[in-house]
């Protein structure tokens, strides 16, 4: 039994590490970052010069990581989830997503 299930961890480990992958590419594939984001929205609704909003950009994707490598960015990003539990910030929902996850999670 306990070799079974030995078995079972170590051929979820590549499955987990593949799905990894595919998840952080699927987050990174829409061109732009949330950064851009902030800067459109400084310039169209706040009324920053391009220049402040620029830098305000500037220093959200470095305060952030985004300004790093993408395997590097990879790295942070899963290495947050298994150190710390640490999925990031819900954008949308403007909370952790280990909230909106466990919000959710009773349900199923």
């Amino acid at each position: 039994m306990l070799r079974f299930l030995l078995t079972r961890i170590a051929s979820a480990i590549p499955v987990l590490a593949i799905l990894s992958l595919a998840t952080f590419a699927i987050i990174q594939a829409p061109p732009g970052d949330y950064a851009d984001y902030i800067r459109s929205q400084a310039i169209n609704q706040g009324g920053a010069s391009f220049a402040e909003a620029d830098a305000q950009a500037k220093a959200y994707r470095i305060e952030h990581g985004l300004d790093k490598p993408l395997p590097l960015q990879y790295l942070n990003w899963i290495g947050g989830i298994v150190t710390r539990g640490d999925f990031g910030y819900s954008l949308y929902y403007n909370k952790p997503v280990a909230d909106v996850v466990g919000e959710r999670l009773p349900r199923t």
